[in-house]
């Protein structure tokens, strides 16, 4: 799960297997914790295996696994 808080970061947590919590680790997280770098967010959505958000810029940024593109 993913959501964007405080203005504009995005916070994961749960399975991260693939990375797809964009922590930099493959570590399970069970609270949220921050999406690496610092970019300025607007929507998030969180796939099985994979995340990707858009920034307020128009800029979008996948993480995780890209098996499937």
């Amino acid at each position: 799960s993913c959501v964007v808080a405080y203005g504009a970061s995005v916070f994961c947590w749960g399975a991260n297997e693939r990375g797809q919590l964009g922590d930099g680790t493959n570590a399970a997280r069970p609270v949220p914790t921050r999406v690496a770098g610092d970019l300025a967010f607007s929507q998030v959505a969180a796939g099985l295996s994979h995340s990707c958000a858009v920034t307020r810029t128009g800029d979008v940024y996948c993480w995780g696994n890209a098996a499937s593109g």
